[in-house]
């Protein structure tokens, strides 16, 4: 899992000269990633508070998030971050899959990139849209471009982020969505 340290985010959990370094455990989480299947379900317990309620009474649940990104790369480092927070990651690498992954898992959140093959995470967001109307979705992208911004945001997206990730805004953006969240 990648450990902050101030503002920084080390994906070995380590600063450059540390012990470990970056053979030391990156190296093993990326072994043992190779052995699991896509969609990667990782089931952790993820307080999303007493915004959840069911029959009029606070209960805590599981919060399962959908990160969708063509790059392995990022979902990896996305799906450490939100699983050492607690969280359940669903990790798929295209539009299509997400549609799927949409319908069959039913994820609280979905994190999405736009630049992708196939389908782009706009119009991958409009066909969550027909599956899911309350599903919330944050999109990641590299692109700083304020009128795919608007475009997502007119077609119900929650938040628009830009790459690289800042983490603590990542994590806060979260967790105000899953609090509004009640299903």
């Amino acid at each position: 899992m990648p450990e902050m340290r101030g503002d920084a985010v080390y994906p070995n959990g380590y600063p450059p000269g540390d012990s470990e370094g970056p053979a030391g455990r990156q190296a093993k989480f990326v072994a043992e990633l190779g052995r699991l299947e896509y969609p990667r379900l990782v089931y952790a317990r993820a307080t999303v508070g007493a915004a959840r309620r069911r029959d009029g009474g606070a209960i805590m649940e599981e919060a399962r998030i959908l990160v969708v990104d063509d790059e392995e790369e990022i979902r990896q480092l996305v799906a450490e971050f939100l699983e050492g927070r607690g969280y359940s990651v669903i990790t798929v690498a295209s539009g299509p899959d997400a549609l799927t992954a949409v319908k069959h898992y039913r994820p609280d959140l979905v994190l999405m990139d736009i630049m992708m093959p196939r389908m782009n995470g706009l119009e991958a967001l409009q066909r969550i849209r027909e599956i899911d109307r309350d599903v919330g979705v944050i999109m990641l992208t590299a692109v700083e471009d304020e009128t795919i911004a608007r475009e997502a945001i007119r077609r119900e997206a929650y938040d628009y982020i830009t790459k690289p990730l800042d983490f603590g805004y990542l994590e806060l953006a979260i967790m105000t969505k899953l609090a509004q969240t009640e299903r």
